[in-house]
């Protein structure tokens, strides 16, 4: 932010979009516990490492070792459907059909309903048992960190309601009137993530993902 708002003082810095942006704070509130809540969809943390050995028995030989890690998760072509429960299977071994909608909406991001337009991409697949538990489930209902930053956002910066309801959030206009207000001052001025100079140095921004711990 202070990047863009004051160039001329400007030396290097990274931008890590995904938590700073006001496009970024929709899509990665609305678009993932927003995509999860509702009758039968919301998923338990306790799916998480069937979801986590999946995306890893799909994609993790792509890059020729079998060591838990997608090299580009950007390569990966799991399906979430491949995981719905079959009639007479143990529901905690797969997911329903309203649960398999609510993965793919999380891994495709939010989409202007209206024209198309990609508003924040995904959560790329891979490490879900490392950063969805406290990002994307959370402990309860309501209670992921994506949820109460985005609840926060919503109701306090750009609405200005405490009674306002995150979960009514308008893809088009909702997110429009977010981009002229608050949105216009904290999000990166350029839609490409590259390096991109400024006057006294450069910076570069990044949509990042989730990255596991290392063992050592």
């Amino acid at each position: 932010m202070e990047a863009q708002q004051f160039r001329a003082t400007t030396t290097d810095w990274w931008w890590a979009r995904r938590r700073i942006s006001g496009r970024t704070c929709l899509p990665a509130a609305r678009g993932v516990p927003g995509a999860a809540q509702g009758s039968g969809k919301l998923f338990p943390a306790t799916k998480l490492p069937l979801l986590e050995a999946a995306v890893n028995a799909k994609c993790d030989l792509k890059d020729g070792i079998a060591d838990g890690v997608l090299n580009d998760p950007r390569q990966c072509d799991f399906q979430p459907s491949s995981l719905l429960c079959k009639a007479g299977q143990d529901p905690q071994t797969c997911f329903t059909a309203k649960q398999v909608v609510a993965l793919e909406k999380i891994y495709r991001g939010a989409h202007n309903p209206r024209t198309g337009e990609l508003i924040f991409p995904g959560l790329l697949p891979g490490a879900e048992t490392a950063g969805w538990p406290a990002w994307v489930t959370g402990a309860a209902p309501g209670f992921s960190l994506i949820d109460i930053f985005s609840t926060q956002y919503f109701k306090f910066f750009v609405f200005q309601n405490p009674a306002y309801d995150v979960l009514t959030f308008d893809f088009d206009a909702d997110q429009a009137f977010n981009e002229r207000s608050v949105g216009r001052f904290i999000t990166p001025s350029t839609r490409t993530c590259g390096r991109c100079s400024t006057a006294a140095g450069r910076s570069s921004c990044t949509t990042g993902g989730t990255i596991r711990p290392s063992a050592g």
